[in-house]
């Protein structure tokens, strides 16, 4: 047990350390073996593993420390409890390139204007992640914007939470006076239940959200989110419900944007495919909508981008990574 708990807490060092990609790929497949085999030894958990990631930007480099429990054997939705792959990705992105994502620290107005500036020196940045799990990307956007924007990570399974808010408490310490942080604040987000408030406003029902989500986000983020195809028209919904529309006169001011980052794995063609099917693209939006269709706004997809895969980093059957820009079309 301790030898397999040592090889699991140290793999990305050890598989980082292999010069053959060859040779990175067997070291990925024995470090996600032994995750595998650690966690049957110990029954419903063994203990958790302490990480630290170290993001690089334009100034001093962003350090966050995480706590991953182990996935609860009984419970597949407790997969949030771990880091996933594809938060490193975007998290190590954002932090590179917060001009891409609307997060930059100088001013809440982007420059191609999706925040409104005349708000900007009145109203914080407001960014919601969707599964947020151990919160890494939470944390990287809340340490980049602080103290100039307000940070939800939000989860469902409520072990998860439990581990998200240890993880939030750990990177943000000191009595709440005298923190000038952007602490994220840490809430249950259930999907299925906007699908259905949604489904209602379709038939005619009102539906009011309870704070903060009767406010609507700027940013939204997700990372490695949809485990079963269902989840994306759930993630849909729920975007639809809290993302910013564009506004003022013939919408000149941009809404907000969701970016979502999946693996690609062999054995997840279908929650893969799932995206797509519950976001057209942005030009499929508006060919329909020269031929006559709705005018409605509806959520398309603006970019899609592939990205490889990191040495180290995410499991051995990630193929390749894929990143969507979805706004409001």
């Amino acid at each position: 047990m301790k030898w397999l708990t040592g090889l699991v807490s140290r793999g990305e060092e050890w598989v980082g350390e292999a010069e053959q990609e060859k040779e990175q790929e067997d070291r990925m497949a024995i470090v996600d073996d032994a995750a595998v085999l650690l966690s049957s030894c110990a029954g419903t958990s063994t203990g958790p593993l302490m990480r630290t990631f170290e993001f690089p930007t334009d100034g001093e480099p962003i350090v966050i420390y995480l706590r991953d429990a182990s996935i609860l054997s009984q419970d597949h939705t407790s997969v949030g409890l771990q880091t996933w792959g594809s938060c490193c990705i975007l998290a190590n992105r954002m932090a590179r390139h917060p001009e891409e994502y609307g997060l930059q620290k100088e001013s809440l107005s982007s420059k191609d204007g999706r925040i409104d500036s005349t708000n900007a020196s009145s109203s914080p940045l407001r960014v919601l992640e969707l599964g947020a799990g151990t919160g890494l990307l939470s944390m990287v956007v809340a340490k980049m914007l602080a103290p100039t924007a307000e940070v939800f990570a939000t989860d469902f399974h409520p072990a998860v939470l439990d581990n998200l808010q240890a993880n939030v408490s750990g990177n943000f310490t000191g009595p709440p006076e005298e923190l000038v942080q952007c602490v994220p604040q840490v809430l249950p987000l259930d999907w299925q239940s906007f699908h259905a408030m949604r489904s209602a406003q379709d038939n005619g029902s009102r539906t009011s959200l309870d704070s903060p989500f009767n406010q609507t986000f700027d940013i939204i983020i997700g990372a490695d989110i949809i485990y079963e195809p269902t989840h994306a028209h759930w993630i849909k919904s729920t975007v639809e419900m809290t993302l910013r529309k564009p506004s003022g006169v013939c919408r000149h001011v941009p809404g907000g944007c969701f970016h979502l980052i999946m693996p690609a794995r062999p054995t997840h063609d279908e929650e893969t495919a799932s995206v797509p099917a519950a976001f057209p693209s942005a030009d499929s939006i508006r060919q329909t909508r020269q031929s006559g269709g709705t005018t409605d706004l509806q959520l398309g997809i603006v970019s899609m981008d592939e990205l490889d895969r990191v040495a180290g980093t995410g499991r051995s059957d990630e193929v390749h990574y894929i990143l969507y820009r979805i706004e409001w079309v």
